[in-house]
């Protein structure tokens, strides 16, 4: 009888010290400007300006957790570099993308849904952990974020790509 009381305990503390189911979807899109001045454009004295990328890839990122859960992401790894993770706002489900092909990129859920943005790049002096070195070798984006105090991470293998977007 002890021992069935002692496992049962030991399981059900497991449980309540597991960390909370946490989802997370990236995408892509690359955004292509309409009219692109013109390159020739003599710099100042005389060189030659330096040619730009007028190409913007746009990310979408969004990450779903237990609505009791009080989850704080703090950094973002997107092709191994750091930047600092910005809640950007609670989105509600499904989510959709209409331009340029109708696309659900969230699916309805009743899970809270947050979408997340790239903020600062993190600094060079604040190295990786060795747990964030593996992550990032193989996993396109990785979500750090702090539950009760502790450090999780949570990976996408690969961003899924959208439609390019073509200004006119």
């Amino acid at each position: 009888m002890k021992r069935c009381f002692i496992i049962s305990f030991v399981l059900v503390c497991q449980v309540i010290t597991a960390q909370p189911a946490v989802k997370v979807y990236g995408y892509s899109q690359v955004f292509v400007p309409g009219m692109i001045p013109q390159d020739d454009i003599p710099g100042e004295n005389g060189g030659k300006s330096p040619k730009k990328s007028y190409v913007v890839t746009n990310y979408y990122l969004f990450m779903a957790a237990s609505p009791a859960a009080i989850i704080q992401p703090r950094e973002i790894w997107l092709d191994g570099k750091g930047f600092k993770a910005i809640s950007q706002q609670i989105v509600k489900t499904p989510v959709r993308s209409d331009y340029p092909e109708k696309k659900t990129l969230v699916a309805s859920t009743k899970l809270k849904v947050t979408q997340l943005a790239m903020g600062d790049s993190l600094s060079t002096s604040s190295k990786p952990t060795q747990t964030l070195r593996k992550l990032t070798a193989g996993n396109q984006l990785v979500i750090v974020y702090s539950w009760k105090g502790r450090k999780y991470y949570a990976v996408v293998k690969k961003l899924t790509v959208l439609n390019p977007v073509h200004g006119v």
